[in-house]
């Protein structure tokens, strides 16, 4: 199965922009942005993404507790789960890991990359974690 709807929240404009250059850029690839967490969990209802990359720190609701409203909701429950973040603090990054997030990338990241960076942590999920 192939990674195709990825499901990007992040509440800085600018990164938005960059990360849909990047991902657009690669064909195949359905991009839906939004920037807080409760825009995010209303196109659940028409985008069910494969895989959620997640912005750590966001205003009213943080990546952390997006995800914990994400994993638990039918839509979303064998998505693929990868966190940006600034915040390099090994606390963080060990909390994310055993609230269950796949990968974390640090930002600043390379735009370049971004789209297999995605593509290798899809493909060292199990399969049934892939959602179709």
């Amino acid at each position: 199965m192939t990674l195709k709807r990825i499901l990007h929240v992040d509440d800085d404009p600018d990164l938005r922009l960059i990360v849909q250059l990047a991902l657009e850029s690669e064909s195949g690839f359905e991009l839906l942005q939004c920037e807080d967490g409760s825009a995010a969990l209303e196109v659940l209802g028409y985008f069910r993404p494969q895989l959620c990359l997640l912005d750590v720190m966001m205003p009213n609701m943080d990546g952390h507790q997006l995800f914990e409203s994400l994993k638990g909701r039918p839509e979303t429950r064998n998505c693929v789960f990868v966190f940006a973040t600034a915040k390099t603090d090994l606390a963080v990054m060990d909390r994310l890991r055993q609230a269950g997030a796949d990968a974390i990338i640090t930002k600043p990241f390379d735009v370049m990359s971004l789209a297999q960076t995605l593509r290798d942590v899809w493909t060292e999920m199990p399969q049934q974690r892939r959602q179709a």
